[in-house]
């Protein structure tokens, strides 16, 4: 028995250090995203993204790389005010992607005409981590319920 307690020690110290596993992404991330557009700070937001980032909106128009989705977001946050909230439901991460699923609502206000409008939906982003460690986003997918 005693045999059998020192080999498990022996093979838990050889065991992969705890910092070697992949951490969860924080949902921070998607927290500062959503706070960001609704404050309409789109340089701050664009910080988020890889250079090659991809935005598919729920129509499925692809917006590539951080000019196509500057562009779309400063068309956005000039005629909308946005008040977007997110609820992730799962991540899965390996060493090098974090795919975050989840659920929005969003209250969009035209600011020309004060009109509201109500979206409900799912989206996806690929997170993928950089030589620094730190995580942006590579790609993101916008799905609206109907």
């Amino acid at each position: 028995m005693r045999v059998l307690v020192v080999a498990v020690l022996v093979l838990c110290q050889a065991a992969a250090p705890l910092s070697a596993v992949p951490r969860k992404l924080p949902p921070i991330q998607s927290e500062r995203f959503a706070r960001d557009l609704h404050d309409k700070n789109v340089d701050h937001v664009l910080t988020l993204y890889t250079d090659r980032a991809v935005f598919i909106e729920p129509g499925g128009k692809t917006h590539k790389g951080l000019d196509e989705i500057r562009k779309l977001y400063d068309r956005m946050t000039t005629a909308f005010d946005s008040d977007l909230h997110l609820t992730m439901t799962s991540f899965e991460q390996t060493r090098t992607f974090g795919i975050e699923h989840g659920t929005f609502t969003e209250t969009l206000r035209a600011k020309a005409t004060g009109a509201t409008r109500n979206i409900i939906g799912t989206y996806v982003f690929l997170h993928e981590k950089q030589t620094d460690g730190s995580w942006l986003i590579a790609r993101q997918k916008w799905t609206e319920a109907h």
